[in-house]
């Protein structure tokens, strides 16, 4: 799963990590490092894909590769209140290379990838200190962040510091702890519902400004939903990736197969030419190089298909070990940032991680040609008979 949690761009664990509206992450120090300014020509084209941002920016990661988003209440496929006279940065995604255009905000705009932060918490990665406004206002030395706030206190704790100094018996057991996750960048109210149409969660007041038009549905049933479609999704990769590992072990039990054929073609070819005159000693060794180097190619060929179907189970294995880890996410709104997004890519991976593979090779069919005696030994020629074998053996 380390592949999953590690920056493309640092190759550290995540530090503050960013959902760019790609689907993709980064650490916030990389995205704002690859940012670059809008050129003044430019701004007409981004001012226009900020009009058409509704829907046109999700589709656009399909058709274009170009996602225009990252406003201060929201990102990519968005609608936003007011529509921003003009792009001031712009990055394109080192995984995708699709270009996301930001406003003045930036990269600092784009919005905190909870579910990875908790889980390179989790794994005992450095996801770096929390924002201020999220950190433990109690902690010592390095802050944590912050899991519950006390509305009578006014004070933020993290779970070590809540339990501490904020006990749940004695004269504080009737304050209300409430739990800290993710807020309205509008109204800073938990969200409450789900937005289907713009796939994002929204508080009740952000129903009656700018989504009463939409579908909607409970944030709780829309993150049961969800989960349970990538526990599906899951579920094949999982298969997948079971049959992926029973074809890397017939992959290596070839290589025993085409060993132990390679040894039996020497020892013929020991006990043919021992039997003919010293003239052909000398053929003998080039017949032996090549049932030699026929093996090589074929061990070579097995460590080929058994490196590329393991690269190909380690990346699907990855991508199933953290989308688990991101089903425990129990804030609904952090795991409906990317819940679809794994989904896709975990059938996506499921549906070709086996469709390319090759089948295992086979152990040539070899034999050495004793028919001609020894008048006619210098005639034989093994060569003949592997370029005879070599399409059959490239077919399997």
């Amino acid at each position: 799963m380390e592949e999953e949690i590690r920056c493309f761009v640092c190759k550290e664990f995540y530090k503050e990590p960013v959902l760019l509206p790609c689907g993709h992450a980064l650490c916030r120090a990389c995205a704002v490092n690859l940012q670059i300014h809008v050129h003044e020509g430019d701004n007409v084209a981004g001012a226009n894909d900020y009009q058409e941002a509704d829907k046109a920016s999700v589709s656009s990661e399909t058709d274009s590769g170009v996602v225009c988003g990252s406003r201060p209440n929201s990102y990519a496929g968005t609608p936003a209140a007011p529509a921003y006279p003009a792009a001031v940065f712009s990055i394109t995604c080192p995984l995708c290379s699709k270009l996301v255009y930001l406003d003045d905000n930036g990269a600092e705009g784009l919005p905190p990838f909870r579910v990875m932060r908790t889980i390179v918490e989790r794994f005992g990665g450095v996801s770096g200190a929390p924002p201020a406004e999220e950190a433990c206002q109690m902690c010592e030395g390095e802050r944590r962040a912050a899991v519950v706030r006390c509305e009578q206190c006014s004070v933020r704790y993290c779970a070590g510091c809540r339990d501490a100094w904020h006990p749940t018996r004695g004269p504080l057991a009737q304050h209300e702890l409430r739990a800290l996750g993710t807020t309205c960048a509008d109204h800073g109210c938990p969200p409450v519902l789900y937005c289907n149409t713009c796939l994002i969660p929204i508080c009740q007041r952000c129903l009656g400004e700018r989504h009463s038009p939409h579908e909607t549905q409970p944030l709780n049933t829309a993150a049961r939903a969800h989960k349970t479609e990538l526990s599906q999704s899951l579920h094949q990769l999982s298969e997948q990736a079971k049959a992926m590992t029973e074809y890397i072990q017939r992959v290596k039990g070839s290589g025993d197969k085409i060993n132990e054929s390679c040894e039996e073609l020497e020892k013929q070819i020991n006990q043919s030419c021992a039997e003919v005159t010293r003239a052909v000693e000398r053929r003998r060794d080039e017949l032996i190089r090549a049932a030699r180097n026929t093996r090589s190619q074929a061990v070579a060929n097995m460590r080929s298909l058994t490196s590329h179907a393991a690269q190909k189970l380690r990346e699907a294995t990855a991508l199933l070990h953290f989308s688990i880890e991101a089903l425990k996410e129990c804030d609904n709104a952090a795991f409906l940032q990317v819940g679809h997004i794994l989904s896709a890519r975990a059938q996506e991976t499921a549906t070709n991680l086996c469709s390319s593979l090759e089948p295992p090779p086979s152990p040539p069919a070899l034999t050495l040609d004793t028919e001609p005696v020894i008048r006619t030994v210098k005639t034989m020629n093994f060569i003949e008979c592997i370029r005879k074998l070599l399409p059959l053996l490239l077919a399997k």
